[in-house]
């Protein structure tokens, strides 16, 4: 989310005032940047995890299961024993962060992974001692648990300690208390200030699933947090160079809905089974800070209109067009609008099919630079119709040579299912960083070796693309088609995604140039038809790459795991928790998840994650 500073932030309404000099000055530095890195070349191919991870209160007498709010305070402890490692000259192995919510905490290894054999393997090793430092400092009630949405997250009584007097002036919520958000100043301002630019709190009405006692239709969700609560998996790779890491970014792009239906671990919110398997419309949605007219939906009768057309903007469909723009298509947590290869027989214009909103002002400075292509100038100017949702009073004029906070400010709140990286600014002393890629929409995996095994996946994916040349573009349209596709229950056995036809270049004469697959086509392929699945690709690179035998067994293990996902044999996580709770005694076929099934599906997850148990 961003750079944290100490200092006042400043409010929404004081925020107006500093905006355009913050949007200015964030293009300055990206110039800047730009500038200083784009000759760079052949830097190595690193990558590194995050994994957001759920604290979760057990109460064995009884046998509830809560949220427990103490992230704040395992973090301090944590964040003291790295230190003292680093003072020691030692490792610690691990980095944590602070996240959303007072229940999550984000884990990463404190060095990034090579793209080699051996450091796909060092990732799940890693993950095994984060969890167990997780366990060994936390409470001995307490688990922490990698699962997506909390099952009775919203539900009554769910957090520990309880909260007596539920004061919801920051969530606005009927059913989330302003004590579940992190304690943080950036924190509350991002709440805050979604809300406050939107005009309205959060509304999201999600299917129930029916079953044959199912009374309700759905449910309702009402905050910022029923989407920033949630939590995921995020891989970032760095590129060998400017190039590799837009064309990384393209294939990524198309990729995201086939991996995101693969990772689904959603099918549990607010203590009901869903009739869907993902997460994505819930952030979408509940970080949604577009105003009524951005939305293009009626505002509420008596309501002041509160956005007027911006003559900055317009809508792209390959070509600018003319006219004021007020509906923006997009909220800024959604998948991505806008190919990035500078090369037009690559990213063909017709790839681009969607409405894509751009400021003209923003463009016309990057263009004006000198430096800047067409391609890359309107990403950027796409990503600058966002306003800053924070702002640090002390931090407002800088030098735009030394430091990039106001790019990052709103780079940063760009949430989507790709995030193209340009290096930091970099401090004196600090290690150098290169041209990187985010791949950002898979859902958080039950046990480390699932995470690791699509951490590793996603890596080899990356280095074949490199290595065979690989390209995966579809319109843009056809991608957002996935991504709802990729949403549905048990969508990796019973929906067909766009897929492009021939991933290794031209379509040929008298085929098509995408159709729809099933998920088990795309990749595992088609042996009777003679057709290479893209974990083919992925096993004949990894042949083709130095490594022991026995490690690469191992990573072999990985690709198998995903392999018998895509062709249904093994259980996506979300199907797994579904067929958990319909064959739990206490279910009553209604759809609703009872606080006896949610604590046994606690304790079967932290079993399964870490086999050494801790109770």
């Amino acid at each position: 989310m961003g750079k944290t500073f100490a200092g006042e932030i400043l409010s929404w309404e004081e925020i107006q005032e500093v905006k355009e000099y913050i949007k200015e000055h964030g293009i300055a530095q990206f110039i800047h940047k730009y500038n200083a890195f784009k000759s760079i070349k052949n830097d190595p191919m690193l990558w590194g995890d995050e994994m957001e991870y759920t604290l979760v209160h057990i109460n064995h007498e009884q046998q509830r299961a809560r949220l427990n709010l103490i992230g704040p305070e395992l973090l301090e402890v944590l964040e003291n024993q790295e230190a003292q490692a680093q003072a020691a000259g030692k490792r610690f192995l691990m980095h944590w962060d602070p996240e959303y919510a007072s229940y999550m905490i984000e884990g990463t290894s404190d060095l990034p992974y090579s793209a080699g054999v051996k450091g796909l393997l060092e990732a799940e090793q890693c993950m095994i001692v984060r969890r167990a430092k997780l366990h060994s400092t936390s409470p001995s009630n307490t688990i922490p648990i990698t699962m997506t949405a909390f099952p009775l997250m919203g539900v009554e009584d769910f957090l520990e300690p309880a909260v007596t007097s539920h004061s919801n002036k920051l969530t606005l919520s009927d059913s989330i208390p302003d004590a579940l958000v992190t304690a943080k100043n950036r924190y509350i301002a991002f709440t805050q200030a979604i809300t406050d630019r939107s005009g309205v709190r959060p509304k999201l009405s999600f299917p129930v699933f029916k079953d044959t006692n199912t009374k309700e239709e759905s449910i309702n969700l009402d905050c910022v947090a029923f989407g920033l609560g949630v939590c995921c998996l995020q891989i970032t790779m760095q590129a060998s160079d400017l190039e590799d890491a837009r064309i990384l970014y393209d294939q990524f792009v198309a990729l995201a809905p086939v991996m995101l239906s693969l990772s689904s671990c959603t099918a549990i919110i607010k203590g009901h089974l869903v009739d869907t398997d993902a997460r994505w419309t819930m952030l979408t949605s509940c970080a949604d800070d577009r105003t009524h007219e951005e939305r293009n939906v009626p505002l509420p009768e008596g309501s002041p209109t509160n956005s007027k057309p911006c003559t900055n903007y317009k809508v792209i469909y390959g070509k600018e067009t003319d006219g004021l723009v007020t509906h923006i298509p997009k909220g800024r947590w959604n998948s991505v609008s806008w190919y990035l290869h500078s090369d037009r027989n690559v990213n063909k214009l017709e790839y681009n099919d969607s409405p894509l909103v751009i400021d003209t002002r923003i463009k016309d400075l990057l263009l004006k630079s000198g430096q800047i292509d067409d391609v890359m100038a309107t990403h950027i100017s796409h990503l600058f119709i966002r306003d800053p949702l924070i702002a640090y009073k002390d931090h407002i004029e800088v030098d735009d040579t030394q430091f990039d906070d106001h790019f990052e400010n709103i780079q940063s709140s760009n949430w989507q299912t790709v995030r193209f990286k340009p290096p930091p600014v970099q401090a004196p002393g600090s290690p150098y960083i290169g041209w990187r890629v985010e791949f950002r929409p898979l859902e958080i995996q039950l046990t480390d070796e699932e995470n690791a095994a699509l951490s590793a996946v996603v890596v080899l994916i990356a280095r074949a693309i490199r290595h065979f040349g690989l390209r995966f573009y579809i319109p843009i349209s056809k991608v957002d088609e996935n991504m709802k596709y990729a949403e549905k229950r048990d969508a990796v056995r019973q929906e067909r995604f766009w897929w492009r036809n021939n991933i290794m270049g031209e379509k040929k004469e008298g085929e098509e140039e995408w159709r729809q697959m099933s998920v088990d086509e795309i990749m595992n392929g088609n042996k009777d038809k003679g057709v290479k699945g893209l974990m083919d690709y992925v096993e004949e690179y990894l042949d083709q790459e130095e490594g022991e035998m026995a490690d690469k067994k191992r990573v072999k293990e990985y690709i198998q795991i995903v392999r018998k996902r895509a062709s249904g044999e093994y259980m996506t996580n979300a199907r797994w928790i579904r067929d958990f709770v319909m064959r739990h005694e206490d279910y009553k076929h209604d759809s609703v998840v009872s606080p006896k099934i949610a604590y046994d599906m606690m304790m079967k997850c932290d079993s399964m994650a870490s086999p050494a148990g801790c109770f």
